[in-house]
């Protein structure tokens, strides 16, 4: 992923039933509920996913029109306390 994005991935021990990540506040745990770790979870990081959709000019122009849209809906209704059907959120 790393060489066509430039977003690095990063991965994580998880426990073997899926229910804890050692990620964050749990990042140092080696056991959860008595079980040891057993599994790898790779996690790709939010923000360097969306600067790189923004360092393509198609893609910035469809995450700009999302953006417009979504506050066009977010004024209307709260104007109105209604939400409209919407047919077109995306390009």
């Amino acid at each position: 992923i790393v060489q066509y994005t430039s977003v690095e991935t990063n991965e994580h021990n998880m426990c073997p039933d899926l229910c804890l990540a050692f990620t964050g506040l749990y990042a140092t745990l080696e056991i959860c509920s008595l079980k040891v770790a057993a599994q790898k979870i790779t996690i790709i990081p939010l923000s360097p996913q969306l600067q790189a959709l923004y360092c393509d000019p198609d893609s910035a122009h469809n995450i700009q029109y999302l953006h417009e849209q979504t506050q066009q809906i977010l004024i209307q209704s709260r104007a109105t306390q209604f939400i409209l059907v919407i047919d077109d959120i995306t390009v």
